[in-house]
């Protein structure tokens, strides 16, 4: 069956077909330069696809994003828990800030997956509607999304992720993604797809470099089957 490419905010959960035959891919930015950022958008565009993006900071490509695909929020709530509250002295004021990135922002999904009840009462206050905090690297159980005690708050829950994946060597076989039977939300991060990266090593060497796009091509790994191969061939 032909599926279709989607964005988290399509999600109907009372209508499966708004998503059990689709793929929703997911980027975490995580501070990335532009220029990955946009490395990323344009694989997906040039193969007709969309994504929802989880932005951390302001960039050139939020607006390309917010137009053609999807933003959403990817609150970083450690600081605040360690008492820094660089980027707030409550989770509403962290919201807030990166609310500033995304003032439409209809999705979320914390760094970390940081999350709990009082979080997400603040999401459900702020007008988020989805979130997306669950990892469950599970393609032995079909999974759908879910509400919980709080009805005004869709919960998404994610099959796969990039550095997961290159950690632990889970599954870097897209025929079990595409076949698996039940929500096939997908959790890249733009800096592996741009390095292609295949394992730790990989990502370690170029992390010193990590805004240096100008240095980031020379650890770009062209050996070995990795992140962006991966996300290729789910586009294929």
């Amino acid at each position: 069956m032909q599926k279709n490419f989607k964005t988290i905010n399509q999600i109907d959960i009372n209508n499966t077909e708004t998503y059990l035959d689709d793929i929703f891919l997911t980027f975490d930015i995580d501070w990335a330069p532009s220029e990955v950022v946009f490395d990323v958008i344009n694989l997906l565009e040039s193969h007709n696809a969309t994504g929802t993006f989880f932005c951390t900071n302001e960039c050139e490509s939020l607006k390309h994003i917010e137009k053609n695909m999807e933003l959403g929020l990817h609150p970083n709530f450690n600081y605040l828990i360690n008492g820094d509250s660089r980027y707030g002295k409550t989770h509403s004021d962290v919201f807030d800030y990166y609310y500033k990135f995304a003032p439409n922002a209809k999705s979320f999904r914390s760094h970390s997956l940081v999350n709990g009840s009082p979080f997400r009462y603040s999401a459900i206050e702020k007008g988020l509607k989805f979130d997306c905090n669950h990892f469950i690297p599970n393609l032995k159980s079909n999974l759908h999304p879910w509400k919980g005690w709080e009805q005004d708050m869709t919960h998404i829950p994610y099959i796969w992720e990039d550095d997961f994946n290159f950690l632990y060597n889970i599954c870097w076989d897209p025929k079990k993604i595409l076949n698996y039977e039940g929500i096939k939300v997908l959790d890249f991060h733009p800096m592996h797809v741009y390095l292609n990266t295949d394992i730790e090593e990989t990502y370690l060497k170029a992390k010193p470099h990590y805004h240096n796009f100008k240095e980031l091509k020379k650890y770009i790994n062209t050996k070995n089957y990795g992140c962006r191969d991966f996300l290729k061939d789910i586009l294929s």
